[in-house]
């Protein structure tokens, strides 16, 4: 599976230095798949830039939520015990997240039906963090389905809550990916290119003759190590006929996608630009194995950021002539409404 990509290590355990109020009555099997969660994710392919992802960044006030609803409680514990079991195929570490992920479900369906404006956050991160551990395309999608009704009502009544509007240093996280399902179709999904296996060596490709032009260093930094591992697991997960090991083979990528900061770049720092560059071009590769609706706001946000990247390197003087704009450049060239749309939208 993706996850054994990530070459992630089981560590020996030690008593956790902190607990958060929710992880205080908990068993010491479970605090064991916590603590060691918690040391996989530390360890994950992420570029050296790249500092932050988006549970880190909230961590203190989800904890504050998980001990006030248990339904994010048990979500993210649920959460711990998926990774874990995904790495090592621990009985234990499933019997966790089996337990924990029902009653997660069951509790969340009760903070729906009594949804207001005070347990709107707790709906909201529960359903995000159940969606992280969903174990197929329909239960990815029903839970992210709840997540942005919830979230567009909290924005439309102007609610204080844990997820801004927009985080513009966010392309692909789940907090503007809520667009998914409002704009319009444009059908520009069937235009892409009816390989993407083949679009993916490509891509691979690439990123060979990067790394034989450019130094240790330079490669090392931009992250492009950890994105050919990304790609790696793309292009496994393409040449899978089964659509729920096709899933669960991307998980890596929708770890990139929905869960990391993306850094703010610097003039003159082309080659972490060449590695987003790829980054997008990746997405929008794999973007035709996403439910439809999906698929369609991805490759639309995948071009208009390719789209932006190209004008910014050339701005600055540097010649883009990679194989990513042969693969793509032709949709770059339409006018299309639906993409002048999503390039205003990223750069307004």
């Amino acid at each position: 599976m993706a996850e054994r990509a990530l070459q992630y290590t089981a560590l020996p355990y030690q008593p956790m230095s902190y607990l958060a109020p929710h992880q205080r009555d908990l068993p010491s099997p479970t605090l064991f798949i916590v603590q060691q969660y918690q040391e996989m994710m530390g360890r994950r392919p992420m570029p050296p830039k790249w500092s932050h992802t988006f549970p880190e960044h909230y961590l203190p006030r989800m904890n504050e939520l998980a001990a006030k609803h248990d339904c994010v409680k048990h979500s993210m514990i649920a959460l711990a015990a998926f990774v874990h079991a995904r790495v090592t195929s621990s009985d234990l570490s499933n019997n966790v997240l089996h337990r924990h992920s029902m009653y997660a479900t069951s509790i969340l369906r009760g903070e729906v039906e009594r949804f207001t404006p005070h347990n709107a956050e707790a709906i909201m991160t529960a359903s995000m963090t159940l969606a992280s551990q969903a174990q197929d395309w329909k239960q990815w999608t029903v839970y992210n389905d709840g997540f942005f009704t919830v979230l567009r009502y909290a924005q439309n009544s102007m609610l204080r809550s844990l997820f801004p509007t927009r985080v513009r240093t966010f392309d692909f996280q789940m907090l503007n990916f809520h667009g998914a399902t409002t704009q319009p179709s444009c059908g520009t999904t069937r235009a892409i290119n009816s390989d993407p296996q083949k679009d993916a060596s490509a891509i691979s490709q690439s990123l060979t003759n990067i790394k034989e032009t450019a130094t240790p260093t330079e490669w090392s930094c931009a992250g492009f190590d950890s994105l050919t591992l990304v790609v790696q697991s793309v292009q496994a997960a393409l040449a899978m006929t089964d659509e729920r090991h096709q899933y669960h083979g991307l998980a890596l990528l929708r770890s990139w996608m929905f869960w990391m900061d993306s850094p703010i770049l610097d003039d003159g720092d082309m080659m972490a630009r060449l590695m987003l560059l790829h980054f997008y071009a990746t997405v929008l590769v794999a973007a035709t194995a996403f439910p439809p609706v999906y698929a369609e706001f991805l490759t639309r946000q995948c071009l208009a950021l390719i789209f932006r990247l190209r004008i910014e390197m050339n701005s600055l003087g540097y010649e883009v002539s990679v194989q990513l704009f042969d693969l793509f450049g032709g949709l770059l060239e339409q006018d299309d409404t639906c993409l002048s749309g999503s390039i205003e939208d990223i750069s307004g």
